[in-house]
């Protein structure tokens, strides 16, 4: 929690922030101390700590946010956010929305207007926050005052213009709806909201934008399947051909192709720090995970849209060229690599068709190099949760050395080298209670580590892999010793084990 005591957690909003000359700046100082709270926030949960809210509320009934260093806090007062109210109230009657000017006092408005707009953002990241861990004690009331229709309104009109506060104004609607199906509901069928997204997706050039459009998409469409979740992606088909004036390009294809941009153009993908093509690319693979099934898979005749069977597989026969292109990235920048994980993601709810894909362009390789990775941080570093995210490359690698003999025969070079088959024709089980070699630190070593894991389906997950690339039990049996195999021979009903194991 040391990080967190660091941190001055004082996100206290004040009467006396807001008055006079100083308005604008006192608006960017709260920005940046709630900025500063939710970044030392992340970094606490993502070490491990727990977060201070449930205890802070478990409690009593106060709203307010209390970190363990209890002279610090973070609450909301409804007066100051009935001010901020009154300002925004004032922005939308007079239509005073800046898009850049010449003159000084056209800027200072422009200024004063994006505090604004990131401060009604932070309100709302900080009534989410609350939502999440004490909706009973959440200060519905001071909501409803800041997500109303003309509110909504004012921030959907700013992000269609494509303003310079467009993307302030995106991540602001964002958090409006976030956590809230009213107004998500209000959003969508009161101010007809998603083809208004749309447009602004393909028409924009920005692409710190276009990440924050997709965010929208992803939370519009939901993570559940369902009837609504089925209107909405059929009406972003149709927003997409209609923002476009092409029936042939679908929302998918929209997709794939704004991908493609991303990880094909210049500078090199993924660029500088600055550069948000990796982050545009790392969303849009997390919502195609969640449309996969209403694209090609289970659900997709129920869907409304015009696009023809040939048109979607023309568009998939891309994106699995695409997916290799982002897995030939190398693993050194950080950003690349969480696109590979979301890569990796996608592909357990691949085609079969896919796994040519990857042989061709290489990309088998680059999934055993992400392996060997990610099992370094269980069995080696014995990180947190690690184990986790091991889960979809074993569960992805296995399924194309099953559909694949090329990569069957690849992968097993690559986890077995120099090592000598036994004789297909020996039928009986050999005995040697170790694996005959497995040095420290081998791909083999880590992944036969994983047959004895506490966690079970790692260790389901790591020997079903092993088990294909082997092919039969005594190959098997011996390259990861009778100890490791015992309870995998077990379950493939080839030795007797006790009951209840």
């Amino acid at each position: 929690m040391s990080a967190m005591k660091q941190e001055k957690l004082h996100i206290l909003l004040h009467l006396n922030l807001f008055g006079g000359a100083a308005e604008s700046e006192k608006f960017y100082e709260w920005n940046e101390a709630v900025d500063s709270f939710f970044f030392s926030l992340q970094i606490h949960l993502t070490s491990g700590g727990v977060h201070p809210l449930p205890c802070a509320l478990k409690n009593g009934n106060s709203t307010s946010l209390e970190t363990v260093d209890e002279s610090k806090s973070c609450k909301l007062e409804e007066k100051a956010v009935q001010i901020l109210n009154e300002v925004l109230v004032k922005a939308i009657s007079t239509s005073h929305v800046c898009t850049g000017g010449a003159d000084r006092s056209s800027d200072v408005r422009q200024q004063y207007l994006s505090n604004v707009i990131c401060a009604l953002r932070n309100v709302y990241r900080l009534l989410s926050l609350l939502h999440d861990y004490e909706r009973a004690n959440a200060p519905i009331q001071i909501a409803e005052k800041l997500k109303t229709r003309d509110i909504f309104s004012f921030l959907t009109h700013i992000v269609v213009e494509n303003s310079a506060l467009a993307v302030n104004a995106s991540m602001a609607l964002f958090q409006g709806m976030r956590s809230d199906p009213v107004a998500m509901n209000m959003f969508i069928d009161e101010l007809k909201g998603i083809p208004l997204l749309a447009k602004a997706f393909v028409i924009t050039g920005c692409v710190a934008l276009q990440v924050s459009l997709v965010k929208h998409f992803h939370q519009l469409l939901g993570y559940t399947i369902s009837k609504r979740m089925l209107t909405i992606f059929g009406d972003l088909n149709n927003a997409v051909s209609g923002a476009l004036a092409n029936d042939f390009t679908d929302f998918v294809r929209a997709l794939v192709a704004t991908m493609a941009w991303a990880v094909r153009s210049e500078p090199r993908f993924p660029g500088n720090d600055n550069d948000h093509r990796a982050d545009l690319v790392e969303e849009i693979l997390q919502l195609l995970l969640a449309i996969q099934p209403m694209y090609t898979g289970r659900y997709a005749a129920q869907v409304k849209s015009s696009t023809s069977q040939e048109d979607k597989e023309e568009t998939m026969t891309q994106l699995g060229i695409i997916l290799c292109d982002v897995l030939s990235v190398p693993n050194a920048d950080s950003r690349a690599y969480r696109c590979k994980l979301a890569v990796v993601m996608l592909l357990m709810d691949m085609p079969n068709e896919y796994s040519q894909y990857l042989w061709v362009n290489k990309g088998v390789g680059q999934l055993l190099s992400i392996l060997s990775l990610q099992l370094s941080e269980i069995v080696i570093e014995k990180r947190k949760n690690s184990s986790i995210s091991a889960l979809p490359i074993l569960v992805v690698l296995n399924k194309l050395t099953q559909a694949n003999p090329a990569i069957k025969k690849f992968v097993e070079d690559e986890v077995f080298p120099q090592v000598e088959n036994p004789s297909d024709s020996s039928s009986k089980i050999k005995m040697n209670m170790k694996p005959i070699d497995a040095p420290w630190g081998s791909l083999r070593w880590k992944l036969i580590e994983l047959m004895t894991s506490n966690d079970s389906n790692l260790k389901r997950c790591a020997s079903e892999l092993l088990w294909t690339i082997c092919g039969s039990s005594d190959r098997f049996v011996k390259r990861t010793g009778y100890g490791n195999a015992v309870h995998m021979l077990g379950i493939k009903g080839l030795v007797q084990l006790p009951k209840g194991v």
